[in-house]
């Protein structure tokens, strides 16, 4: 898909100096998850979500939106892992949301599942976030601006005719969030989740560029980063370094949805440390 042009001259320098270098780092933590279906060869490997890599203490997770999992009843879930090599995680997703309930009325959304040993000790360290690269006590500033870095579906579709080789089309969105009075409108609180305004020509490729709107079916599962507003465009030195702050969960009209990484740090807490939470009360497939 081809790129198209900026408007703005300072549109064009943020996009190439300063976000996408950064989204480039952060996309290495990410991968587009794939659903083999059933009985099926590699050539019908299908997009379907995002992910990301998290060590949390000593283990290594795949953190995706609950409902790309539901897809595991017509097949199974590939991640591309290291080597280009591409990979079914065994073992079970634990996730919100009970199966008997249709997906919509799962507003949290989240997913995990934890890698193999052997496999997360390939992982080079970029291509996992850790616990300080997270903040879960972030709150609404009309300056804050967020980054989410996916894998939309139509852009990342294997090439049945080519199999073993996969499309790298990956997308950056940077904008502000909605004020937390307007969370009502999608029945969501600012506590809980954060709504990104959305405007469909400001996506960008990973070279900073912005391209055609591309249907965004597939980010679900991305992370959403708290992206520091510099002060100004010559002074590079204020932008922090990103920090995980939630995982994108659905995409509306006029805002990217993300659940906030500290609901996420209280499941796996629950699930890996029960005695300090009580019993173990998450759903595992």
């Amino acid at each position: 898909m081809s790129p198209i042009s900026n408007k703005s001259s300072g549109a064009q320098f943020e996009n190439e100096q300063i976000v996408a270098p950064e989204a480039k780092r952060l996309l290495r933590k990410t991968r587009p998850i794939y659903l083999l279906p059933k009985g099926r060869s590699e050539r019908d490997l299908k997009a379907l979500g995002s992910g990301f890599f998290l060590r949390y203490l000593n283990r290594t997770v795949l953190v995706t939106a609950s409902h790309v999992t539901r897809e595991l009843e017509f097949g199974d879930l590939y991640v591309p892992t290291t080597g280009g090599s591409i990979e079914s995680i065994g073992g079970r997703f634990y996730h919100t949301g009970l199966r008997s309930q249709p997906a919509e009325a799962d507003r949290i959304d989240l997913a995990f599942i934890e890698l193999p040993t052997e496999l997360a000790a390939r992982l080079p360290r970029d291509d996992y976030f850790t616990a300080a690269e997270c903040d879960v006590a972030d709150s609404f500033h009309e300056k804050s601006h967020y980054l989410i870095c996916g894998w939309p579906g139509k852009r990342n579709q294997p090439n049945p005719w080519k199999p073993g080789s996969l499309p790298r089309a990956p997308i950056s969105y940077l904008d502000s969030a909605h004020p937390p009075a307007a969370y009502a409108k999608y029945d969501l609180s600012s506590s809980t989740h954060y709504a990104v305004r959305f405007d469909p020509k400001r996506v960008m490729d990973d070279q900073g560029r912005l391209i055609r709107p591309p249907l965004l079916f597939g980010v679900s599962g991305s992370p959403c980063l708290f992206f520091h507003r510099y002060a100004s465009r010559t002074d590079l030195q204020t932008l922090r370094i990103p920090k995980l702050v939630g995982v994108t969960i659905e995409v509306e009209k006029d805002a990217v949805v993300a659940t906030r990484i500290s609901l996420l740090f209280h499941l796996l807490k629950k699930c890996f440390e029960p005695s300090q939470t009580g019993a173990r009360d998450l759903t595992g497939d």
